[in-house]
């Protein structure tokens, strides 16, 4: 387990060491590198067992809000910036990561 968590930590410091480098070249590996940076971070919070709701009164609205915007998908034209703009977002306050 120290290994993955390691490998993700790896994973995650060279993806904020690339991402600045290739954002003047292209948008497409910088996007990869924010994905594989979000991705390794989730998947790091899950193994540690670190993934927690903050505790607040606003958690309940919030959580009715959240899923409100994940049943709104079903209707949506352009699914990527849904989930990327809209629902995504949504869930780093939730978490507030």
């Amino acid at each position: 387990m120290k290994t993955i968590i390691s490998i993700l930590d790896f994973i995650m410091y060279y993806c904020i060491i690339l991402i600045p480098l290739f954002t003047a070249i292209a948008a497409a590996p910088t996007n990869v590198f924010m994905g594989l940076l979000v991705g390794s971070f989730i998947i790091k919070k899950i193994l540690k067992k670190e993934m927690k709701l903050a505790v607040t009164a606003i958690n309940i609205p919030l959580l009715f809000f959240f899923t409100i915007n994940c049943i709104s998908l079903a209707h949506s034209i352009n699914y990527y910036d849904t989930i990327k703009g809209g629902i995504f977002r949504l869930l780093l306050y939730v978490f507030y990561l």
